[in-house]
């Protein structure tokens, strides 16, 4: 599993940044290497959001952002991708959802060609401790790019998202544990 890696910003403010593997159910293979843990993708991507879950629902003052693959956006029935867990998450977190896709369609995105065809939100910034506002959508061909055969092409299938986190009054410092991933996982994430 990848769930995650996690520092301590300015002593004050747990930081942890993952990219989750996306939770298709139409693609019933997990990766190769998880293969004898689960039976798919969905499986394989509940139980990293339950790690990230039991690792960090009491650790404040929290940022926690990247790449989560469940869908936050709205929503198209029959469509949303890990829409379960998008809920679960920001029932115990707090969030705000950048109004934009982050993983679009090919018109907006060109690496997507043979992708998913509806556009998604599923990068996500949430907070615990933490308000989190004036969430947008950053990294757009307009905004930047890299030439490819004389055309400018977005850095990523996904764009990135932004926004201001504030500390909620009264969040005292509580300090990750290493929950499933035990002492030796921990000693791992921190060198």
């Amino acid at each position: 599993m990848r769930p995650f890696i996690f520092n301590q910003f300015d002593d004050k403010v747990t930081v942890v940044c993952t990219h989750l593997i996306p939770s298709l159910s139409d693609v019933t293979t997990p990766e190769v290497a998880m293969k004898p843990f689960f039976a798919s993708l969905v499986e394989q991507s509940r139980s990293e959001i339950t790690t990230i879950v039991e690792t960090f629902k009491n650790v404040r003052p929290l940022l926690l952002l990247g790449d989560f693959n469940v869908n936050g956006g709205p929503l198209v029935p029959g469509k949303a991708v890990g829409e379960d867990q998008y809920r679960r998450l920001s029932k115990l977190f707090n969030t705000q959802v950048t109004s934009n896709c982050t993983f679009c369609a090919a018109d907006q995105n060109v690496y997507n060609l043979n992708s998913y065809d509806v556009p998604t939100v599923i990068d996500h910034i949430f907070g615990n401790g933490m308000g989190i506002r004036n969430v947008k959508r950053v990294f757009t061909p307009d905004e930047v790019s890299i030439p490819n055969n004389g055309e400018r092409v977005p850095l990523s299938d996904h764009f990135g998202v932004m926004g201001d986190a504030v500390c909620s009054p009264g969040a005292r410092r509580v300090a990750p544990r290493p929950g499933r991933m035990g002492n030796k996982g921990r000693k791992r994430i921190q060198q």
